[in-house]
């Protein structure tokens, strides 16, 4: 049970990191939108024009592992109070 519970606050530490990940995406398309010219791609030659699109992975990998670290913690819980 102990380590459901750790387990769970990781994901509750890991879930505020994807939206720092998103925060940087909006505020990097902001501020590279006139200098990109709305072009924005991770293999595009400056490096401005990929922050926003690198915002956005490192939002949607730290969601994604944040609610398999969630899951994974309930199931540990659970899988424990039925001893």
């Amino acid at each position: 049970m102990k380590k459901g519970f750790i387990i769970i606050i990781l994901a509750m530490i890991l879930f505020p990191a994807s939206l720092w990940g998103l925060a940087w995406f909006f505020s990097a398309t902001n501020l590279a939108n006139e200098f990109c010219q709305g072009q924005f791609s991770l293999f595009h030659e400056y490096n401005r024009c990929r922050e926003p699109h690198l915002g956005l992975l490192v939002s949607a990998v730290a969601a994604f592992i944040s609610f398999l670290l969630l899951g994974w913690g309930t199931k540990s819980i659970r899988k424990s109070n039925q001893r």
